[in-house]
């Protein structure tokens, strides 16, 4: 999409196709597609969405007040539980159960990160088309998402699909973020998974502090995208060239790239 998007120039435009079932003698409907929209040039994803995301992302920073680093369980409980119980869609006199306060009060009593570093909030945000994605202290982290889901639904009828709401952390805080957002969850579980690795727009996140976490993701992550690639090539080449592994029995555009490892499609 982001290249056919770049490749109109001036007044012009592409066509796009309209998949699905047509009758046999009935007319391919198309979409002229112009230089316009939002980051990734596709009809459906105009400015003017993301526009909403960043206008949600601006009012879930300006309630962010009542949270900072220094604040106690108590505060957190009384900030993120109404915020817990409201996406729950549980009653409004429903309290919190006791293993999801113990596992407040665990993270509660964790090391905070500085506000020198972090802000007094202890978090940051960033927003890329439809997705957003908030990052730091595990508590205001929860507490800016939620609050972006509950003004997305309230100003832009936007309904958060929970498969695809993730968190990424240590695996020495996922037990007590799993109690936190177990009530998000379906009845099978699903949905606010709580993961120590996670796929970002190609790039494997994982915790740094962690070795064996770090070297793994950085393992897995050559694994799949290199060593995978390189061998279904190879066989691919031999192949072609008779068994013999011969670059040059290959057009340009099959010869290795010194970019691959890059994550750039091959």
């Amino acid at each position: 999409m982001l290249r056919t998007h770049c490749m109109i120039r001036d007044i012009g435009w592409v066509e796009m196709v309209l998949r699905g079932r047509y009758c046999p003698d009935a007319k391919r409907r198309v979409i002229e597609r112009f230089a316009r929209g939002g980051g990734q040039g596709c009809p459906d994803m105009p400015a003017a969405f993301a526009e909403v995301v960043a206008m949600i992302e601006a009012e879930a920073e300006a309630s962010m007040g009542d949270v900072h680093v220094g604040m106690s369980a108590e505060d957190a409980c009384r900030v993120l539980w109404p915020l817990v119980r409201r996406q729950a869609r549980l009653p409004d006199g429903a309290a919190p159960p006791a293993e999801w306060l113990v596992a407040l009060h665990r993270l509660m009593g964790r090391r905070r990160p500085s506000p020198e570093w972090s802000g007094p909030q202890g978090e940051a945000s960033s927003a890329y088309a439809d997705d957003t994605h908030s990052g730091g202290w595990a508590i205001s982290c929860i507490v800016k998402s939620l609050r972006r889901v509950a003004c997305a639904e309230e100003r832009a009828t936007l309904v958060a699909d929970p498969l695809k709401c993730k968190v990424l952390t240590s695996p020495a805080l996922k037990p007590d973020l799993d109690a936190l957002l177990d009530p998000l969850r379906h009845r099978d579980g699903a949905g606010w998974e709580v993961v120590t690795r996670m796929r970002v727009l190609g790039v494997s996140l994982s915790d740094p502090t962690d070795r064996v976490q770090f070297e793994g993701a950085i393992r897995e992550t050559l694994r799949v995208r290199v060593v995978a690639r390189a061998d279904r090539r190879a066989g691919r080449w031999r192949q072609a060239s008779g068994g013999v592994f011969r670059s040059d029995a290959l057009c340009p555009a099959e010869r290795p790239r010194p970019y691959a490892h890059m994550g750039a499609p091959m």
